[in-house]
């Protein structure tokens, strides 16, 4: 089973994320707190590291930190109204981006 982590403080959305990726058999952990999230990085080895940019702040730092931890893939989460911002944590490594809000139709 892979495993996925979810940094984001969306209610609604990490419960969205996790149904979706549960139906689909894969593992999905769910964090808010960037410390606690660059601490769970290290205790296992995660297929796929999802992003909310509003819970980050934006942070492309972070991106570009992700990118030297690991050989998992990165998702950024972006509001349809910060699409340039998406585009910057692409080219900081970030693989692909999916605009917010989501549906059910990303996963299909």
């Amino acid at each position: 089973m892979h495993k996925i982590i979810l940094f984001s403080d969306d209610r609604e959305l990490k419960d969205a994320v996790k149904a979706l990726l549960s139906a689909s058999r894969y593992q999905c952990d769910e964090i808010h707190d960037k410390n606690a999230f660059l601490g769970q990085l290290g205790n296992a080895d995660y297929f796929l590291i999802v992003l909310d940019a509003r819970a980050v702040g934006g942070d492309m730092d972070l991106v570009s930190i992700l990118r030297g931890h690991g050989s998992h893939r990165l998702l950024w989460l972006t509001p349809e109204n910060a699409i340039a911002g998406a585009a910057e944590a692409v080219r900081r490594g970030a693989d692909f981006y999916l605009t917010l809000p989501m549906s059910e139709t990303y996963f299909r």
